[in-house]
């Protein structure tokens, strides 16, 4: 049941936190460009009109900013190397 929606621009990126894990992660920041808050909750996730999971989001006012990861992006990861200093 759909109770509203909006479009709004966003920017995405891809994310990387080497001493956390290998992973690269896709991220959208975009802002509510809704006349109503969003509630928190469960997010549907879709790319390209293709499904890709599931989110969590905190409760969002109308014009705030906020950031979804769409989880690890499989084409990419991020190998540290270790350096000695002598």
């Amino acid at each position: 049941m759909l109770l509203g929606g909006f479009e709004a621009p966003c920017a995405t990126e891809r994310v990387a936190f080497p001493e956390l894990a290998p992973q690269v992660f896709l991220r959208a920041s975009l802002k509510n460009a809704g006349g109503a808050p969003i509630l928190a909750g469960p997010v549907t996730l879709v790319v390209d009109g293709a499904y890709t999971g599931t989110g969590d989001l905190l409760y969002v006012g109308p014009g705030e900013a906020f950031d979804l990861s769409f989880g690890s992006a499989d084409r990419f990861l991020v190998r540290p190397k270790k350096r000695r200093r002598a």
